[in-house]
């Protein structure tokens, strides 16, 4: 890294210590040592006394929001983790939007210059200086194409923004190391793998070739169905910077004007082509809030903005339809089970209590009719129950989740007597059904005895391979303890200060000696070097009581 991004990444980590301690959260900066690592002489702690009106979810919110787009970005991507926060912070990171200022257009026509080797007057006859969307990536504009005077929209990124998000990461992976350091209960949560997962999402939206190709992908598996229009992408026009896709005419579905019977056809199709997405695809859109969602005339639904997309590979479809599954038949055992199955880092998980406490969720619904049964309300209790019991889900699961009951969310909006539950059941039939189809029965069958006769023509050389490494004593065993890296940062600061406490003491026989010996430069009748000595003893004693005070260990 070189000494401007460091510089740089210094006056960041000051910048987020002032917005730290201005919303309440000084005590934050202490546990983690930011203060010696921002240069910050003297912290002043402002208590949450002084918010008496704002919870820590509502302080947290306001934090990432001053903290600027990544940050905000990062709020919006763990709201969609019920299984590492508690609901008020997923209601509150949920609030979170990019509020950005849009580049000026003169920007936007050296992007497209730049992307594309051409101005945009020689590819557009027109287009908007004005955008229709700005966000903290980048922003649309609505153009026409000179060739086809096919009407498009055109998505630039915004100058300058990836180094600007590689600063923020390289920021956020130094706390979240620090977090694991000195907050020793959070590491099962991952710090650090949270944020490269983060990572691995924004580099995907950074990159416009990605969000085109998801375009192609959807456009595929919907193109037999007449209820959902995905817009056309112009690959020789798209870049990393620059995406060009056709322009939909349609209503925002938050402003639909149709009648309750097209609102009702429009919630059902909204709804089941997402379980198609999920159940069927295994490539679903990932934020399917309002904006991102239009209706054209003939009443399609049309998805916008593909830079988030999920995937769930066949072996997590079978396990999402298996939870399904056992959620409508009420099979608490099983709920428990696939929940554990699905969770990483579930070992110690006290499977009797999980399992009651799921229970205690299904006995609410007991004897309620299938129709009444509010599948979001049941999913969200789920992943409390999950969070309670350290149960982390993969982040693919929890954006399903996200995007089915937000898609739930509008379709009730649309008509409230949509049943997620209803409308799952022919779904379940046809999954069951395809489970059980002869034909796949025998592809899987046959896939396994393929591993199985590749394992064992590798278990001789394997074995062999084994045995030459016991013969000539280069066999080594290694082994990791759990809680040993915890004891060796203690054992090192135990012997700091022991040997800190032995200098100190030294230095004050030292210059008890000196003293009393009357030789060497003198001060007011009294060695000079006695004198150091004991100021030298009283500075590093200060420093120690004060570094054991601190850590609150005394």
């Amino acid at each position: 890294m070189s000494l401007f991004h460091t510089i740089r990444n210094v006056q960041r980590l000051r910048e987020i210590s002032t917005v730290l301690i201005r919303h309440g959260f000084g005590q934050v900066i202490e546990k983690l040592g930011l203060e010696y690592r921002v240069l910050v002489k003297k912290i002043r702690k402002s208590p949450t006394q002084q918010f008496p009106q704002l919870s820590i979810a509502q302080r947290s919110r306001m934090v990432l929001e001053d903290l600027g787009p990544t940050f905000a970005k990062l709020g919006q991507v763990l709201s969609t983790r019920p299984d590492l926060l508690p609901t008020a912070f997923i209601t509150e990171f949920k609030k979170l939007q990019d509020h950005v200022a849009p580049i000026s257009f003169r920007e936007v026509s050296a992007q497209i210059a730049i992307a594309l080797g051409q101005s945009p007057e020689q590819i557009f006859s027109v287009i908007e200086s004005a955008p229709i969307a700005s966000a903290s990536i980048g922003q649309v504009h609505k153009a026409v194409l000179r060739d086809t005077g096919d009407a498009v929209v055109v998505k630039v990124q915004r100058p300058a923004i990836r180094s600007r998000i590689e600063s923020d990461l390289d920021i956020l992976y130094l706390l979240a190391r620090l977090i694991e350091r000195n907050i020793p209960e959070a590491r099962m949560y991952s710090p650090v793998g949270i944020i490269e997962e983060f990572d691995n999402a924004i580099h995907r939206e950074l990159d416009y070739t990605i969000e085109a190709q998801n375009i192609i992908r959807f456009h595929n598996n919907f193109k037999h169905d007449d209820t959902v229009y995905v817009p056309k992408v112009y690959r020789e026009l798209s870049t990393r910077n620059v995406l060009v896709i056709e322009y939909i005419d349609g209503e925002k579905i938050s402003d639909l004007i149709r009648t309750a019977e097209e609102k009702h056809t429009i919630a059902r199709n909204g709804f089941r082509s997402m379980l198609k997405q999920v159940f069927i695809d295994g490539f679903f859109h990932g934020d399917p809030h309002p904006g991102n969602l239009f209706v054209t005339a003939s009443n399609e639904i049309v998805f916008l903005d593909f830079g988030m997309m999920g995937r769930l590979d066949e072996e997590m479809r079978d396990e999402l339809a298996d939870l399904l599954i056992a959620v409508i038949n009420q099979d608490v055992s099983r709920i428990a089970q696939i929940l554990a199955q699905l969770g990483i880092g579930t070992d110690d998980i006290n499977m009797r209590v999980f399992r009651n406490d799921i229970a205690d969720i299904l006995d609410r619904y007991y004897g309620v009719a299938l129709q009444e049964i509010d599948l979001s309300k049941v999913m969200r209790e789920m992943m409390e129950i999950a969070l309670k019991h350290n149960v982390r889900v993969p982040s693919d699961y929890t954006l399903m989740l996200k995007a089915l009951l937000t898609i739930e969310s509008i379709g009730r909006q649309l008509d409230p007597g949509l049943n997620a539950v209803q409308e799952a059941k022919p779904l379940v039939g046809q999954l069951l059904k395809e489970r059980w189809n002869p034909q796949r029965i025998f592809s899987h069958s046959l896939l396994n005895v393929k591993n199985l006769s590749l394992a064992l023509r590798d278990l001789p050389g394997q074995v062999h391979q084994i045995l030459e490494e016991v013969r000539h004593g280069r066999l080594r065993i290694e082994f990791e303890h759990v809680h040993l890296e915890r004891l060796i940062l203690t054992l090192e600061a135990s012997s700091n200060r022991i040997a800190a406490s032995l200098v100190i003491a030294a230095l004050i026989i030292g210059s008890s000696i000196v003293i009393h010996s009357d030789r060497g430069p003198m001060f007011m009748d009294v060695p000079l070097l006695g004198i150091i000595g004991f100021v030298s003893a009283g500075i590093i004693g200060f420093v120690l009581l004060l570094s054991i005070l601190r850590s609150g260990k005394f």
